[in-house]
């Protein structure tokens, strides 16, 4: 559990805080128990302004429950879903190209949204043999195209294959899994794994200014 009141500075708090709210999905309980602290102990802090309310707690969907959904897409959007149980954005997914992918090495290199890096990411085996068989079957040869569909069109497509799942299973919990969820899942698995608060190989800001506004 991370214990806010060993963090160096106010300042740093909020840049925390902020970040545990964007990509974790963790309420703002310890915002208001910090800001607490700082009134009781006369310490200048302000609530960052880009620290939304949420009116209802974001649920960290399970991975059985994320795979069901996915299993119920097509080829091409099986692939689109796995990739976004690397953290990608699907605005991130849409610009990848053949160029960006490195199957021998494992590699995909993501051109990010937000004015971040760049960033590379290392891929299972099975998620390279998927995205093989889909550039093989859909005969794509130009290095510059790129392989998937606009984000309007991957959060859409989500939105149908999650229902196909659920008239399957019939479990209603299939129903709450936004495909953002999927990028709040694998920021939490990878905190759980690595204790590392900033995960910044795969879910990334050039600094962390971009997030403390």
């Amino acid at each position: 559990m991370l214990n806010l009141l060993l963090l160096p500075e106010p300042v740093s708090v909020g840049i925390v805080l902020v970040y545990l709210h964007e990509e974790l999905g963790l309420s703002c309980l310890s915002c208001a128990r910090y800001q607490k602290y700082c009134i009781s102990n006369r310490l200048q802090w302000s609530r960052p302004k880009n620290l939304r309310n949420e009116t209802y707690p974001i649920k960290i969907p399970t991975e059985e429950r994320i795979n069901n959904i996915i299993s119920s897409a097509t080829p091409k959007y099986a692939v689109v879903y796995t990739l976004s149980k690397y953290g990608l954005r699907p605005v991130e997914i849409s610009k990848v190209r053949l160029r960006d992918l490195d199957l021998e090495k494992r590699v995909i290199n993501v051109r990010t949204s937000k004015m971040g890096l760049s960033r590379a990411i290392q891929l299972k085996r099975e998620t390279t043999d998927l995205l093989r068989d889909y550039i093989g079957r859909s005969k794509i040869a130009n290095i510059d195209e790129r392989l998937f569909a606009h984000t309007r069109k991957i959060q859409s497509q989500w939105r149908i294959y999650r229902k196909k799942a659920y008239e399957k299973l019939r479990d209603p919990e299939l129903l709450k899994i936004r495909l953002y969820d999927l990028r709040h899942w694998y920021a939490t698995t990878t905190y759980l794994k690595t204790r590392d608060i900033f995960p910044r190989i795969n879910v990334a800001h050039e600094n962390l200014s971009t997030i403390f506004i």
